[in-house]
């Protein structure tokens, strides 16, 4: 399994993979709003890759925050035979790595608290910011 830059022929399969992972009430959430006619970051979309095979994804959006620039992380995808083999660690490891080689200093997401927590994320820092819609 490797970790590379999603290019345009692996789209269909991450397509595919966050669909089946989020369904189609996906476009109803509130993450969804801030992608809106706005395209994630091709730079930073990786894909995990296993005998030629998608089974991870990761994309970030870029965003501003009272005018400051930042990235939307997400979504973080593994297909579900993967699930609990690391993937998404890894995922998660390369991309901030690599949008902190490009000098982000800030990224958020709507998530799993307890399973982002290990990356650095958490609520508290996020208290202030208003999103847009109904957010779990």
């Amino acid at each position: 399994m490797k970790i590379v830059l999603e290019t345009e022929s692996y789209t269909p399969a991450v397509d595919k993979l966050v669909a089946d992972a989020f369904g189609p009430d996906r476009f109803a959430k509130t993450v969804y709003r801030l992608r809106d006619s706005v395209e994630h970051d091709t730079s930073l979309a990786l894909v995990a890759i296993d005998k030629g095979e998608v089974v991870g994804t990761l994309r970030f959006w870029p965003i501003e925050i009272e005018g400051t620039p930042a990235l939307l992380l997400g979504p973080l995808v593994t297909a579900p035979n993967w699930q609990g083999k690391g993937i998404g660690s890894r995922l998660m490891h390369a991309g901030l790595a690599r949008a902190a080689a490009q000098g982000h200093r800030i990224v958020v997401l709507v998530g799993d608290e307890p399973y982002y927590r290990r990356f650095g994320f958490t609520r508290a820092l996020a208290r202030r910011l208003e999103l847009p819609g109904w957010v779990d």
